[in-house]
């Protein structure tokens, strides 16, 4: 069986040519989930936890401690097998929401595994409402068949009715099927991808915070 894994090493010796992953045995040393994630990762939630427990539930796996707490009547069934460990089954009235997100970006990157269902309405996978007065709201979506990324401005467009810039990936997801999507806004490029593949990009401004 052959795979690809991403590490991060502390150090590593000139001749040493291998490394060695043990998997469901934490007895086997001492290990620091939040080591593996530098400073530029705001946040990393693998959904692997019980989401009817105590709160907050859903665990953030880097140093910054953005724990995310249940909204909506989860039950430890809602935890299913994903194709890679847990996961975490939503009904669209269930959702995962944080205290603390960054702040003065410039640019950022949104990745996110999902398994719409079906595909009829309006499906959000991260949402952050910054209300009216502070650009809006940043929103990653699918909406029927296609894909959405959209991000709030500081200035709204000459003639717009708000502040934000989207970008759409058309048919870019289907139900019941596995998706791996992801967004980046860098030198004011929207971008979104599907499967690592860029579909389209739009350019905007600076963003809202």
């Amino acid at each position: 069986t052959e795979g690809i894994v991403w590490v991060r090493l502390p150090e590593l010796a000139p001749i040493c040519d291998q490394i060695h992953m043990y998997s469901g045995n934490p007895s086997v040393f001492t290990h620091t989930p939040s080591a593996v994630w530098d400073s530029d990762y705001a946040a990393v939630w693998h959904m692997n936890n019980n989401p009817s427990g105590s709160s907050p539930q859903l665990q953030d796996s880097t140093i910054n401690n953005r724990d995310a707490s249940a909204t909506g009547a989860f039950v430890a069934g809602d935890l299913v097998a994903g194709d890679i460990g847990g996961a975490i089954a939503f009904n669209g009235s269930k959702y995962f929401s944080v205290s603390t997100v960054p702040s003065n970006m410039t640019q950022t990157t949104l990745e996110v595994w999902g398994k719409p269902t079906n595909v009829s309405g309006i499906r959000s996978f991260l949402f952050r409402n910054l209300g009216p007065a502070a650009g809006g709201f940043a929103d990653f979506s699918a909406e029927g068949l296609d894909l959405y990324a959209a991000l709030p401005r500081a200035t709204a467009p000459t003639g717009g009715c708000c502040n934000g810039v989207s970008v759409q990936a058309p048919q870019a997801v289907s139900a019941n099927a596995s998706v791996y999507i992801g967004a980046t806004y860098v030198s004011n490029i929207l971008r979104i991808f599907v499967a690592g593949n860029q579909q389209a990009q739009v350019a905007g401004g600076s963003l809202a915070q």
